[in-house]
Protein backbone atom coordinates (compact mmCIF):
# COMPACT_ATOMS: atom_id res chain seq x y z
CA UNK A 1 0.00 0.00 0.00
CA UNK A 2 2.88 2.86 0.98
CA UNK A 3 4.41 1.98 -2.58
CA UNK A 4 1.24 2.47 -4.29
CA UNK A 5 0.01 5.55 -2.45
CA UNK A 6 4.02 6.86 -3.39
CA UNK A 7 3.61 6.05 -7.14
CA UNK A 8 0.04 7.51 -7.24
CA UNK A 9 1.35 10.94 -5.97
CA UNK A 10 4.23 10.85 -7.72
CA UNK A 11 2.35 10.23 -10.81
CA UNK A 12 0.20 13.13 -9.50
CA UNK A 13 3.01 15.80 -8.79
CA UNK A 14 4.09 15.16 -12.66
CA UNK A 15 1.13 15.97 -13.95
CA UNK A 16 -0.06 18.92 -11.66
CA UNK A 17 3.73 20.53 -12.41
CA UNK A 18 2.93 19.80 -16.06
CA UNK A 19 5.83 18.20 -18.83
CA UNK A 20 6.86 16.54 -21.60
CA UNK A 21 6.97 12.69 -21.44
CA UNK A 22 7.40 10.52 -23.81
CA UNK A 23 9.15 6.64 -24.05
CA UNK A 24 12.32 5.62 -25.98
CA UNK A 25 13.29 2.02 -26.30
CA UNK A 26 13.92 1.67 -22.80
CA UNK A 27 13.10 4.57 -20.48
CA UNK A 28 10.74 6.72 -19.63
CA UNK A 29 11.56 10.35 -19.95
CA UNK A 30 10.11 13.73 -18.79
CA UNK A 31 10.65 17.34 -19.13
CA UNK A 32 9.67 20.72 -17.79
CA UNK A 33 6.81 21.89 -19.74
CA UNK A 34 8.90 25.58 -19.87
CA UNK A 35 10.99 23.54 -22.50
CA UNK A 36 8.02 22.54 -24.84
CA UNK A 37 9.30 24.83 -27.71
CA UNK A 38 12.27 22.78 -27.83
CA UNK A 39 10.10 19.88 -29.58
CA UNK A 40 8.24 19.32 -32.62
CA UNK A 41 5.18 17.36 -31.77
CA UNK A 42 2.83 15.49 -33.69
CA UNK A 43 -0.65 15.89 -32.08
CA UNK A 44 -2.60 13.55 -34.64
CA UNK A 45 -0.03 10.28 -34.64
CA UNK A 46 1.17 11.32 -30.88
CA UNK A 47 4.77 11.05 -31.91
CA UNK A 48 7.54 13.88 -30.77
CA UNK A 49 10.93 14.88 -32.22
CA UNK A 50 13.90 16.64 -30.53
CA UNK A 51 14.66 20.15 -32.47
CA UNK A 52 16.94 21.31 -29.56
CA UNK A 53 19.25 19.49 -26.82
CA UNK A 54 17.44 19.93 -23.91
CA UNK A 55 18.27 18.64 -20.42
CA UNK A 56 15.62 16.21 -18.25
CA UNK A 57 15.30 12.86 -16.31
CA UNK A 58 14.90 9.39 -17.57
CA UNK A 59 13.89 6.26 -15.83
CA UNK A 60 14.23 2.81 -17.12
CA UNK A 61 11.64 0.22 -17.44
CA UNK A 62 10.76 -1.56 -14.35
CA UNK A 63 12.63 0.94 -12.32
CA UNK A 64 11.34 3.69 -10.29
CA UNK A 65 14.47 5.93 -9.78
CA UNK A 66 15.05 8.77 -12.25
CA UNK A 67 18.25 10.13 -13.35
CA UNK A 68 19.27 13.49 -15.28
CA UNK A 69 20.75 13.40 -18.61
CA UNK A 70 20.68 15.96 -21.74
CA UNK A 71 18.63 13.97 -24.53
CA UNK A 72 20.37 15.35 -28.22
CA UNK A 73 18.68 17.08 -31.00
CA UNK A 74 17.87 14.51 -33.61
CA UNK A 75 15.06 13.11 -36.12
CA UNK A 76 14.14 10.07 -34.32
CA UNK A 77 10.55 10.31 -33.21
CA UNK A 78 8.76 8.94 -30.27
CA UNK A 79 5.86 8.16 -28.52
CA UNK A 80 4.55 10.34 -26.62
CA UNK A 81 3.19 9.59 -23.01
CA UNK A 82 1.59 12.87 -21.96
CA UNK A 83 2.16 16.72 -22.82
CA UNK A 84 0.61 18.53 -20.23
CA UNK A 85 0.63 22.65 -19.22
CA UNK A 86 0.90 23.12 -15.12
CA UNK A 87 -1.66 23.28 -13.05
CA UNK A 88 -2.44 26.45 -11.20
CA UNK A 89 -4.08 25.03 -7.53
CA UNK A 90 -0.92 22.23 -7.10
CA UNK A 91 0.57 22.68 -3.77
CA UNK A 92 3.68 21.43 -2.33
CA UNK A 93 2.97 17.49 -0.70
CA UNK A 94 6.59 15.74 0.38
CA UNK A 95 7.45 12.67 -2.21
CA UNK A 96 6.94 9.39 -0.01
CA UNK A 97 9.63 7.40 -1.81
CA UNK A 98 8.31 4.24 -0.39
CA UNK A 99 8.84 4.97 3.17
CA UNK A 100 6.07 4.45 5.89
CA UNK A 101 7.49 7.30 7.70
CA UNK A 102 6.99 9.78 5.52
CA UNK A 103 3.92 8.71 4.47
CA UNK A 104 2.92 9.06 8.19
CA UNK A 105 4.47 12.45 8.32
CA UNK A 106 2.03 13.85 5.26
CA UNK A 107 -0.91 12.54 6.99
CA UNK A 108 -1.53 16.24 9.07
CA UNK A 109 -0.50 18.03 5.73
CA UNK A 110 -2.94 15.69 3.97
CA UNK A 111 -5.59 16.53 6.43
CA UNK A 112 -5.56 19.99 5.96
CA UNK A 113 -5.33 20.16 2.18
CA UNK A 114 -8.44 18.31 2.12
CA UNK A 115 -10.11 20.06 4.59
CA UNK A 116 -9.24 23.60 5.14
CA UNK A 117 -7.98 24.29 1.33
CA UNK A 118 -7.35 26.52 -0.53
CA UNK A 119 -6.53 29.47 1.82
CA UNK A 120 -6.75 33.18 0.56
CA UNK A 121 -3.21 33.17 -0.21
CA UNK A 122 -3.28 30.09 -2.27
CA UNK A 123 -2.62 30.09 -6.43
CA UNK A 124 -5.47 30.07 -8.27
CA UNK A 125 -8.30 31.62 -9.91
CA UNK A 126 -11.40 32.45 -8.63
CA UNK A 127 -13.15 28.81 -7.83
CA UNK A 128 -10.34 28.95 -5.13
CA UNK A 129 -12.87 31.37 -3.34
CA UNK A 130 -16.11 28.90 -3.79
CA UNK A 131 -14.12 26.42 -2.68
CA UNK A 132 -13.21 28.34 0.58
CA UNK A 133 -17.21 29.24 1.18
CA UNK A 134 -17.63 25.17 0.45
CA UNK A 135 -15.56 23.97 3.14
CA UNK A 136 -16.05 27.38 5.57
CA UNK A 137 -19.76 25.62 4.92
CA UNK A 138 -19.25 21.89 5.52
CA UNK A 139 -17.68 23.00 8.80
CA UNK A 140 -20.81 25.17 10.06
CA UNK A 141 -22.54 22.11 9.54
CA UNK A 142 -20.38 19.80 11.16
CA UNK A 143 -20.32 21.78 14.23
CA UNK A 144 -24.38 22.27 14.21
CA UNK A 145 -24.34 18.76 13.97
CA UNK A 146 -22.32 17.96 17.00
CA UNK A 147 -24.77 20.64 18.98
CA UNK A 148 -27.48 18.83 18.25
CA UNK A 149 -27.19 15.66 17.58
CA UNK A 150 -29.22 12.92 19.49
CA UNK A 151 -28.40 9.17 18.56
CA UNK A 152 -29.91 6.82 21.24
CA UNK A 153 -29.75 3.39 18.66
CA UNK A 154 -27.03 1.13 18.91
CA UNK A 155 -27.08 0.00 15.20
CA UNK A 156 -27.65 3.74 14.61
CA UNK A 157 -24.04 4.88 16.34
CA UNK A 158 -22.44 1.67 14.52
CA UNK A 159 -23.79 3.16 11.02
CA UNK A 160 -22.73 6.77 12.12
CA UNK A 161 -18.91 5.61 13.35
CA UNK A 162 -18.68 3.26 10.11
CA UNK A 163 -20.01 6.14 7.56
CA UNK A 164 -17.14 8.44 8.99
CA UNK A 165 -14.31 6.61 9.82
CA UNK A 166 -15.13 5.61 5.92
CA UNK A 167 -15.14 9.34 4.82
CA UNK A 168 -12.59 10.73 6.91
CA UNK A 169 -10.12 7.71 5.78
CA UNK A 170 -11.21 8.83 2.20
CA UNK A 171 -10.09 12.62 2.39
CA UNK A 172 -6.64 10.97 4.24
CA UNK A 173 -5.88 9.10 1.17
CA UNK A 174 -7.50 11.43 -1.40
CA UNK A 175 -4.95 14.06 0.46
CA UNK A 176 -1.83 11.63 0.57
CA UNK A 177 -1.83 11.17 -3.05
CA UNK A 178 -3.58 14.37 -4.46
CA UNK A 179 -1.65 17.89 -4.92
CA UNK A 180 -3.72 19.40 -6.88
CA UNK A 181 -6.90 22.05 -4.93
CA UNK A 182 -8.76 21.63 -8.23
CA UNK A 183 -9.06 17.28 -8.50
CA UNK A 184 -9.50 17.64 -4.51
CA UNK A 185 -12.69 19.66 -4.51
CA UNK A 186 -13.64 17.18 -7.07
CA UNK A 187 -12.68 13.81 -5.11
CA UNK A 188 -13.90 14.70 -2.01
CA UNK A 189 -17.32 14.61 -2.93
CA UNK A 190 -17.76 11.00 -2.25
CA UNK A 191 -16.68 11.67 1.59
CA UNK A 192 -18.95 14.88 1.88
CA UNK A 193 -21.51 11.94 0.60
CA UNK A 194 -20.76 9.73 3.47
CA UNK A 195 -20.71 12.26 5.81
CA UNK A 196 -23.71 13.58 4.81
CA UNK A 197 -25.62 10.15 5.50
CA UNK A 198 -24.20 10.18 8.95
CA UNK A 199 -24.87 13.66 9.76
CA UNK A 200 -29.05 12.38 8.77
CA UNK A 201 -28.84 9.93 11.64
CA UNK A 202 -27.09 12.00 13.99
CA UNK A 203 -29.08 15.09 13.68
CA UNK A 204 -31.95 15.30 16.20
CA UNK A 205 -35.62 15.36 14.10
CA UNK A 206 -36.58 19.11 13.64
CA UNK A 207 -40.25 20.26 13.53
CA UNK A 208 -41.36 22.63 11.14
CA UNK A 209 -44.53 22.90 12.69
CA UNK A 210 -45.23 23.52 16.33
CA UNK A 211 -47.98 20.94 18.40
Amino acid sequence: PVDRISNKLQDFKNIGTGGVFFITDSSFCQFDYATFDHFSYNYQESLITVDQATKGEYKLFGKDEFFPFMIPKGEKQYDVYLVQPPSNSIVDVPSIRGSGVQLIKNIPLAIMNTTLRPFPTDDGGVLKYILLLENLAFLILTLFVLKNHDVKDNSAKSWVFLLILAGFSLLVLIGLTTPVLGAVARYKIASYLLFFIAFALLIKPISIFKK
